[in-house]
């Protein structure tokens, strides 16, 4: 409902697997066991109920052998692209994921949930800014028995994800930067900042360190030759009780 389309093309297929071959597979996975599917999908100018126009959405998703794929998923829109492709174990619970996109900002009101948007839009994000981001995630989801909204701490142990954002330049609450650049892991609760850089004018600050969760312990190392003045305005913003 509230959506529509210039154009819609599906193709795909639902192949019998040979009753010896048909894998054991647990919980609800046992009804798509007796079967190989292929699915791909694209859709043209799509019109979303918000008014975002995307150019196209298209994804290739494959099931066989108790294991699912999403492949070539591509998401163009008029401020950028985004393309992501994921893989899943039935049997292990095994899932591997990997997401980049290359957009200015304002183009992430695509894709991004409705109320995270909102909440940088409060923020004065500058939306012609561009950035780029590459995330990769693997790991193991928790027991098919147990409830999704129970996910969220075994994810936290299981689950590693890596990645790095870049932009140019980026602007925020007043302030803004030539370029920013983050790259950083989290693996069984720890966190890893590789490195976080910051270039403004002849300025520039660099960033590493790490977060343990469990003990709460961090160290971190910081080097800078920025202006500490550049930040006045995100310091002096509404709520903030700290000012220079």
């Amino acid at each position: 409902q509230g959506h529509g389309a210039a154009g819609l093309m599906v193709r795909g297929s639902a192949l019998p697997v040979a009753s010896n071959a048909i894998p054991v597979l647990p919980t609800f996975w046992t009804h798509l066991a007796p079967w190989r599917l292929h699915l791909e999908a694209a859709l043209e100018q799509p019109s979303l109920a918000q008014g975002t126009r995307l150019e196209s959405v298209r994804a290739r998703v494959d099931w066989s052998d108790g294991k699912a794929s999403v492949t070539n998923l591509e998401a163009r829109f008029q401020e950028g692209l985004l393309v992501a492709a994921a893989t899943l174990d039935s049997r292990s619970r095994e899932i591997r994921a990997h997401l980049q996109t290359d957009a200015e900002v304002r183009g992430l009101s695509t894709v991004l949930p409705e109320d995270l948007w909102r909440s940088w839009a409060r923020n004065d994000i500058g939306t012609n800014s561009r950035v780029h981001i590459d995330l990769s995630a693997h790991g193991r989801l928790p027991e098919w028995t147990m409830p999704m909204r129970e996910w969220g701490e075994p994810l936290a142990r299981e689950l590693a994800v890596e990645g790095n954002v870049e932009g140019s330049p980026l602007s925020w609450s007043g302030v803004t930067l030539d370029e920013v650049g983050i790259k950083a892991s989290w693996n069984r609760e720890r966190l890893r900042l590789d490195s976080l850089h910051v270039v403004e004018g002849d300025g520039r600050l660099d960033v590493d360190g790490a977060f343990d969760g469990p003990s709460g312990d961090f160290d971190a190392r910081v080097s800078s030759t920025l202006d500490p003045m550049v930040f006045r305005p995100v310091i002096r913003a509404p709520g903030l009780a700290r000012q220079f």
